[in-house]
Formats: C-alpha cells, structure tokens, sequence
C-alpha cells in the first residue's frame, strides 16, 4: 500500500524448511530497482537460520566503476561491494561468485561478511 516492496520468497510455509540448508541465490543486478529487491531478499535469507548463502551474480554492472576520475563521483564497485560486505552474517561468509567482474582489483573491495 505505501508503494514499496511487497516481496515473498517460498520455502517458508508451513513452516520454515530453508533452516540449516545450503542456499543458492542467482542474482541479476540489470536495473537498481531489481537490485535492492534482491539485497533485501539476502538478508531475509541469511537471518531464516540457512547453514550458508552462496550468491551468483553473473555480470557486475557497476565493475568499470571501481575508482573515480572527479571529486563528486561515485564509485559505485565499491559501494555495491560495501552492501555484500555488509550483509548480516550466517555463521560463515556470504561466498560470491561473479562470472564477469571486469577489472580484478574489484574482488579486493569485499571484507567482513562476504568473500569473492
């Protein structure tokens, strides 16, 4: 009704039958509204009680952005990579798999929670 998400991922009624599994999640980042769907379905997930998450994303959109050229720029690589780091944490880390990358110093941004 307020013109946000309404997102519901099955698996969970009757009752939660993802707890304690190994997850894939196929992930396609091709727009920013996509994207953030799929980030708040990550963290549904990763707080469902799921022995691991394993996230592929076949193309990074955002991986010629990984450095600015001007002040005011935003490095979108690495605020994207910021939003994996960040992910709440499962009991182990959130492992990334990325087919296109584009520039490899891209996989140095993650820390924390999410490895590449």
């Amino acid at each position: 009704p307020d013109g946000t998400d309404n997102i519901e991922v099955g698996g969970f009624q009757p009752h939660n039958v993802m707890a304690g599994e190994h997850v894939l999640f196929l992930a396609s980042f091709h727009n920013n509204d996509v994207t953030l769907s799929q980030f708040q379905v990550m963290v549904m997930l990763l707080q469902s009680f799921i022995e691991s998450l394993t996230i592929v994303l076949p193309f990074y959109p955002v991986g010629t952005m990984e450095r600015v050229s001007k002040e005011g720029q935003v490095a979108t690589a690495n605020t994207y990579a910021q939003m994996f780091s960040n992910l709440p944490s499962c009991g182990r880390p959130t492992r990334l798999l990325i087919y296109d990358l584009h520039t490899l110093q891209n996989r140095f941004y993650l820390h924390g929670n999410s490895i590449a």
